[in-house]
């Protein structure tokens, strides 16, 4: 939880002493308070497909999304660039009551805001470029 790199035998039984990463520490707080609202469940989790963000771009491939409710019936998308190098692609949204107009999308892990319209999230679908490694967790709200 605080970014520790050093991996210690088991045999050892204490490993060394090493400087917490701030960042990771920060990263891993942040994280364990969006999963602590989930607590009360969630619904209709939906692997999802990315798709190439034009021809000829295979970084599609290194992403993983999924989409669920949550127990207060809030959409929420998490994707991840699963590589070690930069990404693209097309994440088609699959909440068929969605509505057509503007929705923003808030990433509860980083500082990303992005007003989108509902009926350009189903199709197309929400176009991202991701760092390696990269990732959000993306809350939908409906109006801007």
């Amino acid at each position: 939880m605080e970014g520790f790199c050093d991996k210690a035998p088991v045999q050892l039984c204490h490993p060394p002493s090493e400087t917490p990463d701030p960042p990771i520490a920060a990263f891993y707080r942040g994280l364990l308070e969006q999963l602590r609202g989930f607590a009360g469940g969630f619904s209709g989790w939906k692997l999802l497909e990315p798709r190439p963000a034009w021809d000829a771009n295979p970084t599609w491939q290194n992403f993983i999304a999924a989409s669920w409710l949550d127990e207060r019936g809030r959409r929420w998308l998490g994707v991840t660039n699963y590589a070690g190098y930069q990404g693209q692609c097309i994440v088609p949204l699959p909440f068929d009551d969605l509505p057509p107009g503007p929705l923003t999308l808030h990433d509860r892990l980083g500082e990303a805001v992005y007003p989108r319209l509902g009926s350009d999230l189903r199709q197309p679908g929400l176009y991202l470029d991701l760092p390696a490694w990269g990732l959000h967790l993306f809350e939908l709200v409906s109006g801007t």
